[in-house]
């Protein structure tokens, strides 16, 4: 177990892909947890395995698809995170950052003892590139304020308003 875990795990896995060892890893999940199947996308299996290494008050840092912050198949997974109060945070990140795969993505943050969600909208924080988009220093700077505090780009949720919203947790939703 660790203080900490940051994952950045393939994007847009499907289930039917896993070898023997995730099959079996996503069968004993779905036998103690009912919110995951082969039906739920492959993000949130990934962000439990990260969660579950994280010990005491850690804190974990994921890199998913932006779909699976929002699309229906997930929704009981989300519920099941939300209503344990361990989303921190959820952060749009600008499209196309990375090479050859047009993914877009979000950070999303877990942590302990949450009634609310800070969710960011960096979804234009970058240098936009013809093929590819780079986040420069200044970029992040504005993301890590926009983190630290409200912003034009950032704002504190409720749980309640998140359950009220479908367990959407899609930040331009709320911004």
């Amino acid at each position: 177990e660790y203080d900490a875990v940051f994952a950045n795990y393939p994007l847009a896995m499907k289930a039917r892909n896993l070898d023997s060892i995730g099959e079996e890893y996503l069968r004993r999940l779905s036998d103690r947890d009912q919110d995951y199947t082969k039906l739920s996308s492959m993000d949130w299996v990934f962000n439990r395995k990260a969660y579950d290494c994280v010990s005491g008050p850690g804190r974990v840092i994921c890199i998913m698809a932006n779909g699976s912050t929002w699309n229906t198949i997930d929704k009981r997974v989300r519920r099941s995170f939300l209503d344990r109060g361990i989303v921190e945070m959820v952060i749009t990140l600008p499209g196309r950052i990375y090479d050859g795969m047009g993914v877009a993505t979000s950070m999303i943050v877990f942590s302990h003892g949450h009634t609310n969600v800070k969710m960011v909208d960096a979804s234009e924080e970058c240098e936009k590139g013809r093929r590819m988009n780079i986040i420069t220093d200044d970029n992040i700077s504005h993301i890590l304020e926009a983190c630290s505090k409200e912003t034009k780009i950032s704002r504190i949720v409720s749980c309640e308003e998140i359950a009220a919203n479908d367990y959407n947790f899609s930040p331009n939703l709320y911004l």
